[in-house]
Formats: structure tokens, sequence, C-alpha cells
């Protein structure tokens, strides 16, 4: 840890890290005054014909008998029940007073745990989810309130006389008249001022159930996950081989990513721990020339112009302008893109492996996305990083079919700072919409690239040979064999030619500065070999390295098929 103030603002943005109770306290505000008294409604959703063209869904809200206030609504947007049950919510809260403590009946789990358990995971991921809009205002409207919300869960069509009613009110929402219209945020209410109000207790939560956590996918760590009850579905003890393997069989067919599909592979065909045939030393004289300019270059190499390039690096500024009208790379970090990427994380990479700084990806998820946004930008602005996040462990694979003993046969797996992948995230957005904006990418690009797939050139190849085959023709292919690609990429040159593109600026600055400072430090069979840094190839590990190895090969590609299509292709098929 050091002591620099970008060291200190880090340790400090990772102190505020919220547990699930101080997420939901900062999303509905505190209570902040209760009138003697409270009061009950019960709350219902409806849908007709649900997932048909003609569903109708209709929401009830019952405050007791002979209530003024009871009422039947048709639901607007989308005709589920879900949305019923939350629409139904948010009409009775907008109804009820304020200052009066209110307890919500009804017999929908699933509103109960988007109010109380879901809703700060989901807005701080941009609230991307079913029923957002419902779910936002929900969130609004408790947060203007001033006294507390209980919301109780009661079993549906179970004999309960007031959740009978809702139920009734929201049947008949259903058969109420359309046209059914885009769902429209409602305004805050004109309720009036409280500072009369007696004070409620400084813990009191502002929302309340009694239900259990029920965790979002990817989302919560298991750790922090209470011990779930046994069901009955599964044996308590396992006391079989037979019964171990039953259970490893369901993982392997329950798995979420290919990582965990393999890593149950290998504990079901081969569990056994094999002492390693070679050192971490061994490896990192493998990696360190693997990742660091050859002593003499090939005779394939323009010698004059890689020594150009670096020179031209050397006295390129640490600070460079952004020339792009857009402002690409100067731009201010925005609390939605934050929010994007916390998106990107849920989805894809929740449960990636910690890097030196021993940060998950739980951890980040919990930091308040301001915070985050503080942070990241004063490091941008300051070209520099904390101390911590310049450490990227490797770890070594063994490649399939090779002489494990040789070390030449295994691959590098980076292990980045949780952190600096959060960042690296961001600067890859801006990179490929500066690409796109520029056509820097070259139509046959498909992998690394939104909405393309790799399988697209398959297909262009598959096509080109059934034509040539039709015609009769001979059709001549070359197949490249990348070998150690990332590690190839020749960092000045890649600089010089994303300078040359317009490509400058306070992110390029800032990942150039990380380029320059990452240290890698190898582990393996339980050994740690001395840190080296890397001055060839791009970031082993890193959301950014796709994009930048895209565009380094980017300009050869696009040569070669402007070439290739003025000379014609069709001329070495008909030969």
């Amino acid at each position: 840890m050091g002591n620099s103030p970008l060291d200190i603002l880090l340790q400090n943005t990772l102190n505020k890290c919220q547990s699930q109770q101080q997420a939901t306290a900062a999303l509905y505000g505190p209570v902040r005054g209760v009138s003697a008294g409270a009061t009950k409604v019960h709350t219902d959703g409806s849908c007709l014909n649900p997932g048909m063209p003609d569903a109708r869904a209709g929401a009830g809200v019952f405050w007791g008998p002979g209530d003024r206030r009871n009422g039947a609504f048709r639901v607007a947007g989308a005709q589920t029940n879900n949305r019923a049950e939350l629409t139904a919510v948010l009409l009775a809260i907008l109804e009820a007073q304020p200052s009066l403590a209110l307890q919500l009946f009804t017999d929908s789990q699933y509103a109960i745990h988007s109010i109380c358990h879901w809703a700060p995971l989901w807005a701080n991921t941009g609230w991307s989810c079913a029923n957002a809009d419902i779910l936002k205002d929900i969130a609004h409207i408790i947060s203007l309130r001033h006294a507390p919300i209980s919301f109780i869960w009661v079993k549906g069509h179970s004999g309960n006389r007031a959740n009978e009613e809702a139920d009734t009110l929201a049947g008949r929402g259903t058969l109420l008249p359309g046209p059914i219209l885009t769902y429209v945020s409602c305004p805050p209410p004109a309720w009036p001022t409280t500072s009369g109000l007696p004070e409620a207790a400084a813990n009191l939560p502002k929302v309340f159930t009694t239900l259990p956590i029920v965790p979002l996918p990817k989302i919560i760590p298991l750790a922090s996950l209470p011990k779930p009850e046994y069901t009955g579905l599964e044996p308590l003890h396992l006391q079989t081989e037979w019964e171990k393997q039953d259970v490893r069989l369901k993982r392997l067919m329950t798995a979420k990513s290919q990582g965990d599909f393999w890593h149950e592979w290998k504990s079901i065909v081969d569990p056994k721990v094999r002492p390693s045939a070679i050192s971490a030393h061994d490896l990192r004289q493998v990696f360190l020339a693997r990742m660091n300019p050859p002593q003499l270059l090939p005779v394939e190499f323009d010698a004059l112009r890689h020594s150009t390039n670096r020179d031209w690096l050397a006295l390129l500024p640490p600070s460079t302008p952004d020339p792009s009208p857009e402002g690409f790379f100067s731009r201010a970090i925005t609390i939605s893109e934050i929010e994007n990427v916390k998106l990107h994380i849920k989805t894809h990479t929740m449960h990636a492996a910690r890097g030196a700084d021993k940060v998950n990806y739980a951890h980040v998820m919990s930091i308040p996305n301001e915070d985050l946004r503080l942070m990241f930008q004063a490091c941008v602005d300051a070209t520099d990083a904390p101390v911590q996040w310049l450490t990227t462990i490797l770890a070594a694979i063994g490649k399939r079919g090779k002489d494990l003993s040789d070390p030449e046969s295994y691959q590098t797996i980076g292990l980045e700072s949780c952190l600096v992948k959060f960042l690296t995230l961001l600067i890859d957005c801006w990179f490929r919409a500066w690409a796109e904006t520029r056509g820097c990418l070259p139509p046959s690009q498909n992998g690394f690239r939104t909405k393309h797939r790799t399988s697209n050139n398959a297909f262009v190849l598959r096509s080109a040979i059934e034509k040539a085959a039709s015609k009769g023709q001979l059709l001549y292919t070359c197949f490249i064999d990348l070998r150690n690609a990332f590690p190839s990429v020749d960092q000045p040159t890649l600089w010089r030619k994303l300078h040359n593109w317009g490509a400058s600026g306070p992110i390029i600055d800032w990942l150039r500065m990380l380029y320059s400072r990452m240290n890698y430090i190898i582990r393996f069979g339980g050994e740690v070999a001395d840190s080296f840094q890397a001055f060839a190839g791009i970031l082993i590990g890193d959301p950014a390295s796709p994009i930048l190895w895209i565009l380094f090969l980017s300009d050869l590609v696009i040569l070669g098929y402007l070439s290739q299509w003025c000379t014609g292709i069709t001329s070495g098929a008909s030969r």
C-alpha cells in the first residue's frame, strides 16, 4: 500500500462499500418522521391470457370495506402479472399518507423481493431489469415519504378476505377498456411538509419485510448469503462415491460459464493433483522473453521503422491533446457509464478471479457509483494509478497435447486488479465507439466486435467454397497461424498508429502510463518468481486488449482487403 493521494483515495473508496442494508437505506432514504397511527392496504395483480397477444393485466388496491380509495386499474405497458403486482403497489403508496406508517399486504413475493432486496442492485446497474420504469417510480415515491413501509406476504387464495377483495379488484381491472399506452412516470405527489412530526427512531428501516433475501444470480457473493434450509431434494450427507459423482454431474450440466464447466469436468475425469515438472523460475525465463522485444530483430522486420517508432515514443509528452470533436478520449466519466460497466460485470464476469490487490467484483459492485466515478476520474486526470493496481499475477496453463515438462508449452492467464479492469472496460467502450465512428475496423473483422461473430468468417469461407465448387473452379485459401499473437504487438508502433489516426488525449495517456508501469509476477506450483515488466504485447487479462490488438492489425487487414478487391479475388479462383 502506497501513501500517494491516489493510494489514499483508493483505500477511502474501498471503505465505502455498502452492505445490503446500507444500499437499501441509500436508495430509499431515512425515516424522517412518523405520525401516530398506521394504515393497512392490500394489493394484487392479475393477468388474463398471459403470454398471448390478447393478454390483459389489471391492478387492484383494497384499503378496507367501503373505503373510497379502493380501486381497479388497467395496467399500462407490458401485460404481465408481475407488472400488474408492481403497479398495484405503486398506486397504493401514492395514495398513502406519507407521514403514516404503512403495512402493505401482497401475495407477490416478486414484488416484495424487487423492492426490498433487488432494487438497490438494479439501481447500481442503471435499472436494467423488467418493469424498470415502475420500480424507479416506486423507489422515488418511497424516498419522498417520511414514514416506513412494511411489506407483508400473504398466501393467495387461502381465505384471506382482504386479499380476495384485492384480487377481485385486479380482475375487474383486466376488463377495463384500453388503449394500452406506454407507461409514463408518475409525477411526485403534492404532499404537505411534515416538519412538526415527531422524529422516528434513527435505526428504523424505510422498507421492511420478513421474507428472507433471495439473491439475484451473479450479484451477491455466495459467502454473504444465509445457508439454505434442507429441502429434502438432495441428501444431507454424501455417503458413497456414486452420490458424489451424481452431484458433480448435476453441477456440470448446470454450469454457468465455460470455466465452471471445465472445472467440474476435470474434477470428474481427472481429480488428482500432480506435481509440477517445472518451476515458477523456469516459466519466468520463458515469459520474460515472450513479453519483451527480441534482442535481435528477425530479418523480415523493418529495423529502421522499428527504431524510429521507439524514438518517436520516447519524445511523446506524457500529456497529449484530444483532437476528436466528440472528445472520445478527454470527456469526463459519467454515472451512466459506471452503471453500464457494472451491468456488464453482473452479466458476464461477476465471478472473475481477484488480482494482487485481493479486491473482487462483489466488493466493487457494492461501492456507490459516484465514489467509483470520482476515483477513476482522479486517476485519469493525474495520469497515475494506485500502486496496488500496477501488479498483475500470471498463472500458467499447460497447452493440450504439449509436453508439460517444457516451459514453452504453457500459456499465460493474467489476474489483473478488478478495479483496473473496471476502468479499462470504460476505455474499451470509448475505443470501440471511436473506431466504429472513424471506420477503423475492416469489413472482415468479426471477432471481438459487438453484433459480429467469428462464425461469420466461416460462413463467408463456406460460401466461397460452394461457389467455386458449383463453377468447377479452384479456390486458394491461406490460413495464418499467428503464434503468440497478443505478445507480439510492438507497443511503440501501436501507440504511433493510434496517434496518427487521431487517438490521443488523457485516456490514451493513462493507458500508456499503465503499460509502462505494469509489473508481472508468476505464481506456479506454490512458488512465486521475481517480478518483471513487459514492453511488448498487450496487457494480459485486460478488457481493452482485444480492441488494441484489432486496431494494431486493422490497417494491414484493410490494405490487404482493398488489394484483393482491386486485383480481383476471382482471378485466383479461376486458375
